[in-house]
Order: C-alpha cells, then sequence, then structure tokens
C-alpha cells in the first residue's frame, strides 16, 4: 500500500513538474497578434499598436486588448506586450512596431523596470532582459522612453499615448509603490515634453483604491510565489483571475503586479476614450 502510495505521489508531481514547464514556455511566447507585415490587412482599417509588458501581453494577466479589439472593429490591433519586459527591451523591438505603420500607439511600460531596480538579482538577467552587468535605473528608463518616442514620431505619423504605471501591490505605501510614483512622474513629464497624450492609469488605481479603503494581505517580496500559484490555478485549475484576485484578499491584483478585470478594465477605459475621441493635440488626462 505504502509503494502504491508513494507512486502515486511520484505520478502527481510529475504532472505538476511537466504542467509548470510547459507552462512556463507558453509564458515566454509573443502574442499572436504581435506586429507583423505579413499580418497586416490591405484594407481600410485603421492600425494601433498596444505596445508594454504582460500587463498588455494579456495571458498572465487579465486580457484588455481582447475586449478593446472584439469592440472596435474598424481597426486592426498588434498586441506588442511581452511578459518580463522593461523599457530596454521595448526599445529593442521599437523597429517591429515601426513597421505596421500603425496610425496609434499606446505604451504601457515601466512596472518591469522598477521590479529590477528593487530585486536586482531577479530573472530578468536570466531572460535576456537587461544585459549583464547593467542596473536599471531612473535616468535609462526617461532616455528609453524617450528614444521610444522619437523613433514613432520620426518613422510613423502615429497618434501616440503613454499610460502612467499600474499600482505594485495594493499598499499605497510600499517601497514598490512609491517607486512606481517617481517613474510615473517621469512618464508624465516626458509626455509633456514630447508632446504626446497622458493617459492616468495609476492616478485612477489609486483613488478606487483610497476609496475602497481595504488593507491587502499580500506582501511585495512574495510577489514571484504569488504569480506562480496564480498561473497554476488559472491554467491547470481553470480558476478565472477575479476568483483568484478574491482568494487573495486584492480588489484589483491577484499577485501584486498582474491585474484582474477591475484593474485591467481601467486600462481599456482609458484606450476607448482614445480611441473614440481622438484629440486634434495631445492632452494630459488627469482623473
Amino acid at each position: 500500500m505504502l509503494v502504491f502510495i508513494l507512486l502515486l505521489l511520484v505520478l502527481a508531481l510529475t504532472y505538476c513538474w511537466i504542467s509548470y514547464k510547459k507552462l512556463e514556455k507558453t509564458l515566454l511566447q509573443r502574442p499572436e497578434t504581435y506586429p507583423n507585415v505579413s499580418k497586416k490587412r490591405t484594407s481600410a482599417k485603421k492600425v494601433m499598436v498596444l505596445a508594454g509588458d504582460s500587463i498588455t501581453q494579456g495571458n498572465v494577466s487579465y486580457d484588455w486588448v481582447a475586449d478593446i479589439e472584439a469592440e472596435f472593429g474598424q481597426y486592426q490591433f498588434f498586441n506588442a506586450g511581452i511578459n518580463a519586459d522593461l523599457s530596454y527591451t521595448l526599445l529593442n523591438r521599437i523597429n517591429d512596431i515601426i513597421a505596421v505603420e500603425p496610425q496609434y500607439v499606446n505604451i504601457l511600460i515601466g512596472t518591469n523596470d522598477v521590479n529590477a531596480v528593487l530585486v536586482p538579482k531577479h530573472h530578468y538577467y536570466r531572460l535576456g532582459k537587461i544585459p549583464a552587468g547593467l542596473m536599471p535605473n531612473s535616468n535609462d528608463y526617461e532616455v528609453n522612453l524617450r528614444t521610444i518616442i522619437q523613433a514613432l514620431k520620426t518613422k510613423t505619423s502615429a497618434y501616440i499615448s503613454m499610460m502612467s504605471l499600474p499600482i505594485i501591490t495594493e499598499d499605497l505605501n510600499s517601497k514598490a509603490n512609491l517607486l512606481a510614483d517617481e517613474y510615473s512622474e517621469i512618464i508624465k513629464k516626458v509626455a509633456q515634453s514630447e508632446n504626446i497624450t497622458y493617459l492616468a492609469l495609476r492616478e485612477k488605481q489609486k483613488a478606487f483604491l483610497l476609496e475602497k479603503n481595504q488593507k491587502t494581505k499580500l506582501i511585495y517580496e512574495k510577489t514571484d510565489t504569488y504569480l506562480r500559484l496564480a498561473a497554476l490555478k488559472y491554467y491547470i485549475l481553470k480558476k478565472d483571475w477575479d476568483e483568484i484576485a478574491t482568494q487573495n484578499g486584492n480588489l484589483l491584483t491577484f499577485d501584486n503586479l498582474h491585474l484582474n478585470s477591475v484593474g485591467a478594465g481601467m486600462i481599456g477605459n482609458l484606450v476607448r476614450k482614445t480611441l473614440a475621441d481622438v484629440p486634434e493635440s495631445p492632452k494630459i488626462d488627469i482623473p
């Protein structure tokens, strides 16, 4: 009997390991609608590129891009979100975005830049997201943003919008959120000086949490563990992101970083507003 139980345990652990490795491989893949000239339609549809990290890619966060795409059939959307990307890696692939000749580009990047400052020995180096020996910093971040925007302004005629960073943990006084506040001020400064539209995502999410006044049970230092557990629950146990967020006691995120439908819906609403009524000149969108 003991041998049988041990065998079942080994089989279960083996299954979990194989499932986890398959999941890891899935999460490293690019979105199906990643910018590709061969996929660009020849119709009169306008092209919009949504550029960013996992919060935009949407396979380990609520997929707000899919919601937008379903609503705005007059546009062709390219999802240029890549899991674990920083401003460095988005800059490295800016030519992919330029190649599809977008009319609109939305940029949401910087969460991983903040994480890389706070957790220097992170998986970003293992994944090749940061060159060996380079320590991410706010000066590099600002330079990267300006270089990305200049490339888009020089090589496309796209209308460009850029969002402030989403919350990092639901404790607004955490070191992660305080640093993300600083990085969002950089985003706002760059948007103003580069004359592009600034979308106040962070401000909206912070106002929401302040109004609800609910304390989070999750701590920043365990975010990677929360993410792995959430991904297994979503892909293996078939729970949705909202359910996982509720189980973890959060309102906008399920693991401190990645968003449920409420948090991601705030991004979607800002993009909807941009698409429905693109202003003749850029503006600062303050809630």
